[in-house]
């Protein structure tokens, strides 16, 4: 499925954000996701995108009808109601590569860890294991998941990296997106003043507002 012309441009925008900067602007409208017990396997990868929902019960089958049915830049979040085996391995990251879609994030087993660095492609699971599922049965429909302590519906946006998890609403993804990413465009330059020579305490106006009570400028 291809990426439809105003999420493309949402996903160019939320790939280059951190957590940390989405949720400084998300107003309210995102979700710290706590207890998740997921191990980032990629850690020098950021994981943005809508999520498409995949759930089963020890079988590997319904994730590859999720990488079929799942919309190009969407994130894989798959919920493994008996878990113990590897859902996943690098056929199938490479699979989810190939198609274009924002990674993958597994609350269950996945092995060939190593492939999803070489792929460049997100990874987060609960644990690696180098025996594999088996086929087994079809997936049924999923209306939400529940990721620690947090409720992802379809379209849901999951933002991870270092920092932790965040969950935007659909709802509110736009416009959250938007404003964490002029917020990061606006500290990319504030870094920039500041390597090419600028002081951050004068341009914060620190000493003004600690001896005059002049207003701290953040202009980020």
């Amino acid at each position: 499925m291809d990426i439809v012309e105003p999420l493309l441009g949402m996903l160019k925008e939320a790939r280059a954000l951190g957590s940390a900067v989405v949720w400084d602007k998300a107003g309210g409208h995102a979700q710290l996701v706590q207890g998740h017990g997921l191990r980032n396997f990629t850690p020098e990868l950021r994981l943005a995108g809508p999520v498409h929902l995949v759930q089963t019960q020890g079988d590997i089958l319904p994730v590859l009808q999720g990488l079929k049915d799942a919309a190009a830049g969407s994130v894989l979040l798959i919920e493994d109601i008996t878990p113990g085996r590897a859902l996943l391995g690098d056929i199938v990251m490479l699979a989810t590569q190939c198609k274009g879609l924002g990674g993958i994030v597994c609350l269950g087993t996945v092995r060939d860890v190593a492939d999803a660095s070489n792929l460049k492609l997100p990874l987060w699971a609960h644990s690696c294991s180098p025996v594999a599922a088996s086929l087994g049965k079809p997936a049924v429909a999923v209306q939400a998941i529940k990721v620690g302590d947090t409720r992802f519906e379809c379209g849901d946006w999951v933002f991870a990296d270092q920092d932790g998890v965040v969950r935007v609403p659909k709802a509110h993804a736009r416009l959250v997106i938007k404003a964490a990413a002029i917020k990061n465009k606006k500290e990319q330059i504030y870094k920039q003043r500041m390597l090419a020579g600028e002081d951050l305490i004068q341009m914060m106006n620190i000493d003004g507002h600690l001896q005059r009570g002049e207003p701290i400028r953040v202009e980020f």
